[in-house]
């Protein structure tokens, strides 16, 4: 924890006359009640950048001054009045004397035509007064402050990484304070604050800094210092006069007519927080999000007041929410920050972990690294655990987030949706307001592809900053597992000489109600056909040394198991849960030792596409589920690369010939698959845990 009630001063030395100097006036200032100074020298650095980072090391206060060993501070109440311009500007990260609104193409800030503020200064071998435009403000909003002396309240790492001596080190923190969501500012002097004796300057370098700085910061524009509104110029002025009464007044008026900007937003936040409104202020920023969601500077805005009141937990959450879409700048801040919050806890939740289950099948390819940084548990019950709230990042993949703006909620799903869902279905069985009250909770749904993205937008109404596209973990097994040596375990049984199909269906009803009722699928018999033959079957299957697996949807199991059960066909397995549990196995880790699928509107088979096999459809009640239901590709037969069989008959024909030529279709199946899956590969669990790793800032 940085103590807000010191001061630190922090100089690299090699000339230590000089250095004796600057300390003398720095203790001649005055330092408010309350306050302690310490003044820390830096000897032997190797650049600027490190020492100043070895100083943030080194120092618990959170105000910290750099300041040239040359530099002899002249206002005697220099501690006073930064305090009162930060206390006042949270949004405000680094102060300094002298600096440019604008950066000009060449990245040298002194050939601004729009320099602000004044020093004393010697570089042209005699002390004379420097003094450019003089801010209107308490602090004039910049891109670029002279080095001479820098002035915090938060801490941003120093890029040692990429400036290794004494040039550019300061205009290049300007920018990285910048790219974390602060201001930096020119502050208002009625006579310079500082002498800087620094005779003629060494460019020894110069050069070299100068193009690293040109080649990092290639995004920041000479046009930093944009016109604005003048509503926006009104509630600066009353900002910066501390009318903030008058701002949440002005500003509610503006709220009741629906013309708030995000800027406007902030200065109301900002004013409320300023009074001792913090909850207000809070709400304020979130009602924002609503409206502009994920909206950079409102989410920042959000993160400093909730960083301002101690509150570092929901500061990070909503940190990640911008790191998660890019801003890997914030990287550092959020490990600032972790180091109060404690290291994250992750919880992996599914109520189904046998049935091609994504958070099972990621939690399996947990990373060293992860787990050696947060705590990981993965929880495999029906119920939500009673603990979830302690989690810093929840894992569900049935769409029922757990998350409170604590927490950061990915959603894995199960699958790529051919059938209506959510507002898509032909007779949706919830409201539009209830699915996107329940999505809203979500912060990164893990995505197939674009065309992913597109389908599951229409049916959920998320926004596309929400998805992520990796894969879907599960899918991994089907390039990594000994497929066929699970089953035989699962068996007991040599399969070396047998072939291996697989029925599986999607539901019609659910166990769990009686509310869904998708297709009128008879049960007289497995596949649903009007007429079969259950010995003539059992014949054909031993005939040609084949095994038929049937796993049936987790949701309709229960009602249809004992039915087929008693059928007693021979070289036919019931997959249930219970089997696939007491072996502790997903299906799907077996699923790449199956020679022919066979389903009807389940979307298993386009995971199934990325083994290049053949799929037979059996879809026996299409036209009660177009109707009941819907599909969300159309037409059926466009999207379904494979026969399409009505009959017995029809059925072992199919059979037979995709296993004597799995070539047929074979064109059909790789265009659908390369629409449906961006990538074709096993590392769908390792981009997610990249991704995890980018939002949790592990090392």
């Amino acid at each position: 924890m940085l103590d807000e009630h010191k001061v630190c001063f922090i100089t690299c030395v090699n000339d230590f006359s000089l250095y004796e100097e600057s300390t003398c006036y720095i203790q001649g200032l005055n330092v408010p009640e309350g306050m302690t100074v310490e003044i820390l020298s830096v000897t032997d650095a190797k650049s600027m950048t490190s020492g100043y980072n070895e100083a943030i090391r080194k120092t618990d206060a959170k105000y910290k001054v750099y300041l040239h060993q040359d530099v002899f501070i002249i206002n005697k109440n220099f501690i006073s009045d930064i305090l009162e311009v930060f206390s006042k500007n949270i949004n405000l990260g680094l102060l300094g004397v002298v600096g440019s609104k604008t950066m000009p193409s060449n990245g040298i800030w002194w050939d601004s035509s729009q320099k602000v503020g004044s020093v004393f200064d010697s570089h042209t071998g005699s002390i004379e007064k420097l003094e450019f435009e003089t801010p209107i403000n308490e602090y004039e909003k910049v891109i670029a402050l002279d080095g001479l002396i820098l002035i915090t309240q938060y801490d941003v790492a120093w890029r040692e990484d990429l400036f290794d001596g004494w040039h550019c080190y300061d205009v290049s923190q300007c920018i990285e304070f910048i790219r974390v969501g602060y201001e930096n500012g020119v502050i208002r002097q009625e006579k310079p604050w500082c002498i800087h004796d620094c005779g003629y300057v060494s460019v020894k370098n110069y050069e070299n800094d100068r193009k690293k700085y040109l080649e990092e910061y290639t995004d920041i524009e000479e046009s930093y210092i944009e016109n604005i509104h003048s509503i926006d110029a009104v509630l600066a002025r009353l900002y910066t006069n501390h009318q903030y009464d008058s701002i949440v007044k002005i500003t509610s008026n503006i709220l009741d007519t629906s013309g708030a900007t995000p800027g406007i937003f902030i200065y109301r936040a900002n004013s409320m927080n300023n009074m001792g409104r913090f909850d207000e202020a809070v709400l304020c920023l979130e009602q924002s999000l609503i409206i502009y969601p994920n909206h950079y500077e409102l989410t920042l805005a959000l993160a400093n007041v909730l960083e301002m009141n101690h509150n570092s937990k929901r500061a990070i959450y909503y940190l990640r929410k911008l790191i998660a879409v890019g801003y890997t700048q914030l990287a550092n801040r959020v490990k600032m920050l972790q180091k109060e919050a404690g290291y994250p806890k992750l919880l992996l939740w599914s109520k189904h972990t046998t049935s091609g289950c994504n958070v099972r099948a990621l939690f399996s390819r947990l990373p060293d690294r992860i787990r050696e940084q947060c705590q990981v548990d993965f929880y495999a019950e029906e119920v939500v655990p009673q603990n979830y709230m302690e989690y810093d990042v929840i894992f569900t993949a049935h769409g029922n987030p757990l998350a409170n703006n604590l927490q950061y909620a990915i959603e894995l799903w199960h699958g790529f949706p051919i059938k209506g869902l959510g507002n898509m279905e032909k007779r949706p069985h919830f409201s539009p307001f209830l699915i996107s009250n329940n999505w809203k909770k979500v912060d990164t749904v893990i995505s197939y592809s674009t065309m992913f993205n597109t389908i599951f937008n229409g049916c959920l109404g998320l926004y596309e900053h929400q998805y992520y596209i990796a894969g879907a973990p599960r899918n991994d097994y089907l390039f990594e597992s000994s497929g066929k040596k699970h089953l035989e375990r699962i068996l007991d049984s040599d399969l070396s000489s047998y072939k291996i199909i697989m029925y599986a269906p999607t539901f019609r009803k659910a166990s769990v109600d009686n509310i869904r009722n998708d297709g009128e699928r008879l049960t007289d018999n497995i596949f649903g056909f009007n007429h079969f033959n259950e010995n003539q079957f059992s014949d054909f299957l031993i005939e040609h040394n084949i095994i038929l697996l049937i796993k049936l949807h987790p949701v309709e199991e229960e009602m249809l198991k004992e039915k087929i059960s008693e059928r007693n066909m021979k070289n036919t397995i019931l997959m249930t849960d219970q089997i696939l549990n007491n072996n502790g196995i997903d299906f799907y880790e077996f699923m790449n030792c199956v020679d022919v699928l066979i389903t009807d509107y389940s979307s298993l088979y386009f995971d199934y596409l990325l083994l290049n096999r053949p799929i037979i459809f059996v879809p026996t009640d299409i036209e009660e589920y177009t109707d009941r239901r819907g599909f969300l590709m159309e037409p059926y037969e466009e999207w379904t690369p494979g026969d399409k069989v009505f009959s017995q008959d029809d059925l072992e024909y199919s059979i037979l010939d995709g296993l004597r030529d799995n070539k047929r279709y074979e064109r059909e199946r790789n265009q659908i698959c390369n629409y449906i899956n961006k990538y074709n590969d096993g590392e769908s669990s390792k981009r997610v845990w990249d991704f995890v790793e980018r939002i949790l800032c592990i090392e």
